[in-house]
């Protein structure tokens, strides 16, 4: 049976190592070949579940519609960025300019079209670096998965593709000559596509969560997957694995927590603490010198600040009472600057300092659990943290400035609990 193909004029060239088609698609063809990300809602399976195939940021429904709305108001004089999509397998080609026969001339050989599929880098350093060509795609591409990695994929224009989806699907606009630029690039590499997103995405900010879950290379990314279960459990923090209905606190791995997020800890956060933990500060560069991917120190470090957290997570009020309970976790947020992103830093840069004064993070986790974390002790800002993370009027800061006091008034209150016994 004949596999069904879909062709464009295109220019194709190199951009460094990668093969680029440039070209360009109707609305209707993006609508009915082009699959954006969904929306994340609380139907979808376990997020953990999907994190392994996870190239691009889920939907932002409210940014798709702001982009349709420019469309509607100005379908004759619009204009947008082209769609980049990644292909993890070249495209057939039937070369326009040059010409079969000069092209012929310029390799002094007879090119096959298998030749000028799977040898075009080679090809187009001697035709100057680009051709104009008429480009052969299956359409099963735009659809199929190999070893759970689709063979075209969106690198950025996630929500350009929704909405020309939805604009087609309102039947508002007359979308038949409607067109926009699409460029394939070329990259086999699972690890280089989420890299390439990273790059590429600047006109809707990458959330600091998601950028940082997608950098595969970072030491410190990697700690942190391993702390929250990603792929392996072996130094998976027992708050952090969402199977555990009883014991769960609110991961996300992909967006920050903001104010009433049902989440305790954003990708991010948690990255800090470990590098905190680890050196003391947020030095990414620091931390990977100190601690390479998966050696001794590096699976000690693990070890240890698994075992911290767990404890921290056990006995520091709210924590314990978050527990499996994640719609308390907004109204608890606003009360307890234990779960404030500069409380949870607090927490890390003692058991640092704890670190150096060869303490047992065990028994200092207990101790910070007999502290009030309270923002407000009878209605007025709590006094333990008041010149540090807390000012006057009962506002939070994360500054290394404002949580330097605190550290030192903490650490005042373990050194004395520890130095009674």
């Amino acid at each position: 049976m004949e596999t069904k193909t879909i062709g464009f004029y295109a220019n194709v060239y190199r951009q460094g190592d990668r093969i680029v088609y440039r070209t360009s698609f109707s609305f209707e063809q993006v609508a009915d070949l082009i699959k954006p990300t969904e929306i994340r809602d609380d139907s979808n399976e376990p997020i953990l579940d999907r994190l392994d195939h996870i190239e691009n940021r889920f939907l932002n429904k409210s940014h798709a519609n702001g982009i349709k709305a420019y469309i509607k108001e100005n379908p004759h004089n619009f204009i947008l960025p082209s769609l980049t999509l990644l292909t993890t397998k070249r495209f057939s080609l039937e070369p326009i300019s040059p010409s079969w026969e000069t092209l012929n001339e310029i390799c002094n050989e007879k090119i096959t079209s298998i030749q000028l599929r799977d040898s075009l880098t080679s090809i187009l350093d001697k035709c100057n670096g680009s051709m104009l060509a008429y480009v052969k795609i299956p359409t099963k591409y735009f659809s199929e998965v190999e070893d759970f990695q689709k063979t075209i994929t969106i690198g950025d224009g996630n929500h350009r593709a929704r909405m020309i989806i939805d604009l087609k699907n309102d039947n508002e606009v007359d979308v038949s000559k409607m067109h926009i630029g699409v460029d394939f690039y070329v990259e086999p590499d699972a690890k280089e596509r989420k890299k390439v997103f990273v790059a590429l995405n600047t006109s809707l900010s990458v959330e600091k969560s998601a950028k940082s879950f997608l950098m595969v290379d970072d030491v410190l990314s990697s700690a942190t997957k391993d702390l929250i279960g990603f792929k392996h459990t072996t130094f998976l923090v027992k708050q952090f694995n969402p199977r555990d209905k009883e014991k769960f606190i609110g991961v996300e791995p992909l967006d920050n927590v903001g104010a009433r997020s049902k989440d305790t800890i954003s990708f991010n956060i948690l990255k800090n603490m470990i590098s905190i933990l680890g050196v003391g500060n947020t030095s990414s560069d620091k931390f990977s010198k100190r601690y390479p991917f998966k050696s001794t120190e590096y699976r000690k470090l693990l070890s240890l600040i698994q075992k911290y957290l767990e404890e921290v997570f056990d006995n520091v009020t709210p924590y314990k009472r978050v527990q499996g309970n994640l719609d308390a976790i907004p109204e608890l947020r606003k009360n307890y600057l234990s779960l404030s992103g500069a409380g949870l830093y607090l927490i890390a840069y003692v058991g640092y300092e704890a670190q150096k004064n060869d303490y047992d993070l065990i028994k200092v986790a207990r101790i910070l659990g007999n502290i009030d974390w309270s923002r407000e002790v009878h209605s007025e800002p709590n006094a333990l943290f008041i010149g540090g993370i807390l000012n006057s009027t009962g506002n939070v800061s994360n500054t290394r400035s404002a949580l330097k006091p605190n550290v030192e008034r903490l650490m005042k209150i373990v050194n004395d609990e520890i130095n009674k016994y």
